[in-house]
């Protein structure tokens, strides 16, 4: 194979595996049950009780579904919005502008 097919073969296949990725986690966010039953009742219950702590939880759902999983602490809440709606793009640029206003 010459090497400028091979590097837009794996361009294409790159490009359609991050596509696929993103839309299976599109879906995973609208079933939240799912991930519940990825977890298992035993994992819950000893999360709800206090015996695991969020990031034991998070690394045990990783190792089920086979990833290396921990959470990402952040200093700042903001951090977490979602960007991908004229709306939602329309509402950060408020919450900063009110930011901006009290500092």
């Amino acid at each position: 194979m010459r090497p400028l097919q091979t590097v837009a073969l794996l361009t294409l296949a790159n490009c359609f595996m991050t596509y696929a990725w993103y839309g299976h986690l599109k879906t995973l966010a609208d079933r939240p049950w799912w991930i519940a039953a990825r977890l298992g009742l035993g994992t819950l219950l000893s999360y709800a009780l206090g015996r695991l702590t969020l990031h034991a939880a998070i690394a045990r759902l990783g190792r089920r579904v086979g990833l290396v999983a921990a959470p990402v602490a952040a200093r700042d809440g903001l951090a977490a919005i979602d960007v991908d709606k004229v709306q939602d793009l329309a509402d950060v640029r408020r919450i900063l502008a009110e930011r901006a206003a009290y500092e």
